[in-house]
């Protein structure tokens, strides 16, 4: 009997007006997961790509967060908010400027490449061990240091006054919040997030993603299907006692240790994340249960 894969990817469109955590909490209510994880957040008001990280899958959680990110951005000229989208009180601009197409258009230049933000005070970094969200709530006033971060792309789609639609490829840890926020401020016109979709996150895309309310464990990607592009060392049956003990295992074949990462394979299945040193491989992180039987 085939062993049901209880490790692997979910890829969801995360509908507005919920948080990350609560679309974790559904998904793991209703299939009955034990431990579930992601590999970014998106705020309540914002839709699109989550990806969801199950069982020995979640090892890799940190390698999904640091992938580029594309979005489709509608911002609000003329008024500004708190939390730098329409969660927070909405307040319009006494008299703002209206810009031109071109003036819009010539003004996102200031964001391509790399930039330094500052992100929102309503965001998940830590000031002093806190959420700087949190202290906010507070009433808190709090300082947020600049941070280096990478637009690849920026395309106007279309402008109608007050509304400016975007395309954005972007570094992981880029706030859009924050980009609309200092586009308003360029503009002189004062901006905020109006409608945010998450559309890909590095090689895989929203049209791959399940809906919520009607996700199931047919849905769930493998690692072997997820991770089918990435350099493997194939290793027979017999090898797998030692490479879950931690031992090393001789391997001859030309592998570039620089290669970072490489996957273990074992009967077609990845088993672990690789450790090349001088000739040999053993496992830097397994991916397996280590009970696990072939």
């Amino acid at each position: 009997m085939e062993k049901k894969i209880t490790s692997g990817f979910f890829f969801i469109d995360k509908p507005l007006h919920i948080t990350s955590r609560s679309v974790c909490q559904e998904v793991q209510n209703k299939l009955k997961i034990k431990t579930i994880g992601h590999t970014g957040t998106l705020d309540p008001l914002a839709s699109g790509l989550m990806i969801l990280v199950v069982g020995e899958a979640r090892k890799l959680q940190d390698m999904f967060t640091g992938h580029d990110k594309e979005y489709e951005v509608t911002i609000a000229l003329g008024a500004s908010s708190p939390t730098d989208d329409r969660e927070g009180t909405v307040v319009p601009h006494s008299n703002p400027f209206v810009p031109n197409y071109d003036e819009v258009k010539n003004s996102l230049d200031r964001f391509k490449g790399e930039i330094w933000q500052v992100p929102p005070q309503y965001s998940a970094v830590r000031v002093k061990g806190k959420r700087a969200h949190k202290l906010a709530r507070k009433g808190e006033s709090v300082e947020l240091s600049p941070r280096k971060v990478n637009i690849y792309k920026i395309d106007l789609v279309a402008y109608d006054f007050p509304y400016v639609k975007l395309f954005v490829r972007c570094s992981s840890g880029t706030y859009i919040r924050s980009m609309a926020r200092d586009l308003g401020e360029v503009l002189k016109s004062w901006a905020y997030v109006y409608d945010l979709r998450r559309t890909s996150v590095g090689q895989f895309t929203i049209d791959q993603a399940s809906c919520l309310d009607s996700v199931e464990w047919e849905n769930l990607a493998s690692l072997e299907n997820v991770l089918k592009d990435y350099p493997k060392v194939d290793l027979p049956v017999e090898m797998w006692g030692k490479i879950r003990n931690g031992q090393r295992v001789a391997w001859e074949k030309n592998l570039k240790s620089d290669t970072d990462p490489i996957f273990i394979s074992i009967d077609k299945k990845i088993v672990a994340i690789a450790r090349v040193e001088e000739g040999k491989i053993s496992s830097r992180k397994l991916l397996l249960a280590q009970d696990f039987s072939f």
